[in-house]
């Protein structure tokens, strides 16, 4: 392999890891909001069963 070519894997690599790194932030946001929903919904459902 030259050393272009191998320049330009590196770069193909680096560009698919960063996108990636951007996905799994996206994932982690995304199930951080589905946590908080969940501890609301339980809590909503205790607030309800304790007016009773």
């Amino acid at each position: 392999m030259s050393e272009d070519q191998a320049t330009l894997v590196i770069n193909e690599l680096q560009q698919e890891n960063a996108e990636l790194k951007r996905q799994v932030k996206m994932y982690k946001a995304q199930a951080k909001r589905h946590w908080m929903m969940i501890l609301v919904s339980a809590g909503l459902f205790v607030l309800l069963v304790m007016n009773r």
